[in-house]
């Protein structure tokens, strides 16, 4: 009988986190390879997580406490990261914005 949560979403949390914090504190600019490698990590970690408390946490315990900061955590870094992965748009020069007027 397995009681509680794994340690394996807590090591795949972890490892999201730890993404997401390394693409946020780097350079302004992130690689799309990377953003895709974080986006990836990001969702299979909510995923597991979100499973593991909905199904092991019927009981506040230690563990089910730390999955749910864990998984706060890992939800606002990702949310960062994807913000610093957005597309943004090429800046327009002025003769381009009188030309869009006309």
């Amino acid at each position: 009988v397995v009681v509680g949560v794994p340690l394996e979403v807590f090591a795949e949390g972890l490892h999201a986190r730890q993404c997401a914090r390394q693409l946020v504190a780097g350079p302004r600019e992130p690689l799309e390879a990377t953003c895709s490698e974080v986006r990836n990590a990001c969702q299979d970690a909510f995923r597991s997580m979100r499973d593991a408390y909905l199904n092991d946490c019927r009981e506040q315990t230690r563990r089910c406490n730390r999955l749910r900061d864990l998984l706060g955590e890992c939800q606002d870094l990702c949310e960062t990261a994807n913000e610093r992965c957005r597309a943004r748009p090429a800046p327009a020069t002025l003769w381009g914005k009188i030309a869009a007027m006309r």
